[in-house]
């Protein structure tokens, strides 16, 4: 009886449970831009596995795809995928990864069908993770690009301006044109972001603002064509560029008063509190004299100057400038003259 006690707590634990594997979160925001020569889909890598431990050890993204025809989709059976394409994650091992995008660019699709595509994630120890979201793209034809692609400057705008296409990329009339898409970027060729309008534009005509002077900027246009629910791009226009100049001068320099001297006749006026101000010109006539003759040779720094050049006895006007930082160095309108004997 004594021992029966014992017995009951003698501490023997029942059978070990295996742990639990945890694969990868789902990708982030996946999305896909159906565009003549493919399908280009577009994700961001987890940085969590599903218990949401720091990933470490992603492997790679598996792509499934379902590919049916128009007349034979049904909305309301289970999608049948299949595996597209492993593609291989070479980022560091040991290291939550970064936030970039990937791209792939679905090239094997027929017109006239319908595209679902989901993406999972696969870590080392070949563990599959949660399912991205399904994006689905109705493809077609797509158009032919747009023409004639102009860009000017219009005071503070590029205005881009082009002609619509006769045809789609099969010769064929087009249909459903949506509009058109702009594009812009500081590399030549390189149009990796969005474009420029939210929607399709249904006119030939843009006006864009940049955000930066003394920069070149390279744009494209894109034809858009609606099939169903997508949105299909042409292939880009012909490139044009701007290079955006500044061309706002600064305000005229405040305050000149000029004081004789023997070194000569000493200059001086407020300095501009204004950003972009490289420095100012100093200019001179006498009385009679039709024109300003500007007197420095260098760009000045200061907000003061010495006119070594003037006779003492004469009567001289000055007036002075200032000049921006831009490329084609602004120069402001002439601040208001002052008029001074250069007694001896």
């Amino acid at each position: 009886m004594i021992s029966l006690p014992l017995l009951l707590s003698c501490g023997k634990k029942g059978n070990p449970v295996a742990p639990r594997a945890f694969g990868p979160q789902a990708v982030k925001r996946f999305q896909a831009a159906a565009r003549s020569g493919g399908i280009m889909l577009m994700w961001k890598p987890p940085t969590r596995n599903t218990d949401t431990m720091p990933l470490l050890d992603l492997e790679s993204f598996k792509i499934f795809r379902e590919e049916v025809r128009f007349e034979d989709r049904c909305r309301s059976c289970p999608k049948n995928f299949v595996t597209l394409f492993e593609y291989a994650y070479k980022g560091p091992r040991g290291k939550v990864p970064e936030r970039e995008l990937f791209l792939y660019t679905d090239r094997d699709i027929k017109p006239r069908h319908v595209y679902s595509y989901k993406i999972e994630c696969l870590n080392e120890g070949g563990m599959l993770g949660a399912a991205s979201n399904i994006v689905t793209v109705f493809w077609d034809v797509p158009p032919s690009p747009p023409t004639s692609l102009n860009v000017a400057r219009k005071g503070r705008y590029s205005v881009l301006a082009w002609e619509s296409p006769a045809l789609l990329e099969d010769g064929t009339p087009p249909a459903e044109i949506a509009g058109f898409n702009i594009y812009r970027s500081l590399r030549q060729g390189v149009y990796e972001n969005a474009p420029l309008n939210a929607e399709p534009l249904a006119e030939t005509t843009f006006q864009d603002m940049p955000e930066t002077y003394d920069q070149t900027y390279f744009y494209t246009v894109r034809t858009v064509r609606k099939v169903i629910d997508s949105f299909i791009e042409s292939a880009p226009s012909a490139e044009n560029s701007l290079l955006f100049s500044d061309i706002t001068a600064p305000s005229a320099p405040q305050g000149l008063t000029a004081i004789p001297s023997r070194e000569g006749m000493i200059l001086k006026w407020v300095a501009k509190s204004e950003r972009g101000v490289a420095g100012y010109h100093v200019y001179r006539k006498e009385p009679g004299g039709r024109d300003f003759i500007r007197i420095n040779r260098e760009l000045i720094q200061e907000n003061s100057w010495v006119d070594t050049s003037a006779h003492t006895g004469k009567q001289y006007i000055y007036a002075v400038t200032a000049v921006d930082e831009s490329l084609l160095h602004n120069e402001s309108p002439l601040a208001e003259p002052v008029t001074i004997l250069h007694l001896p």
